[in-house]
């Protein structure tokens, strides 16, 4: 006997293929890794109202923070407060990848700027969330920065 091929095979390997082909897919997105912004989102976002007081404040200002590479230096320029005391923090956070994650307390120098070397961020894209205060006003920026 032999076989003989009709469009009722063709119908079922095209339908075949499509389930292995979306099964494939399926597992494959099932074992994709990917990283939340903040383990707590749900909770930042009912605060979010003060943190766009915060940004508002921020752009309100006369001179802007300044962020630049200089000489492997990773360089940020805080405004001039008058010689008031600037305290806070700079959340370091790597999109593609949460373990490379870091935080640094503010600490500037008497040119109002805080200095890191590069050598603590692997190439690549950074987002730089840098909340900081004076005289109990809180301020926000955020800064994507490509190293």
């Amino acid at each position: 006997m032999k076989f003989k091929f009709h469009w009722g095979w063709g119908v079922g390997i095209v339908y075949s293929t499509f389930v292995v082909i979306f099964l494939g897919i399926l597992l494959w997105s099932t074992q994709l890794k990917f990283d939340l912004e903040d383990k707590d989102y749900y909770q930042k976002e009912l605060s979010y109202q003060k943190q766009i007081d915060k940004i508002q404040r921020t752009q309100n200002l006369p001179e802007k923070i300044k962020i630049e590479i200089i000489d492997s230096k990773l360089v940020i320029k805080f405004p001039d407060f008058n010689g008031k005391g600037l305290t806070g923090k700079i959340n370091f956070y790597r999109p593609s990848d949460s373990k490379l994650d870091f935080e640094n307390s503010i600490i500037v120098n008497p040119n109002r700027e805080m200095i890191l070397p590069t050598s603590q961020l692997t190439q690549g894209l950074w987002k730089l969330k840098i909340n900081f205060s004076v005289d109990g006003i809180e301020y926000y920026q955020e800064e994507a920065l490509k190293v």
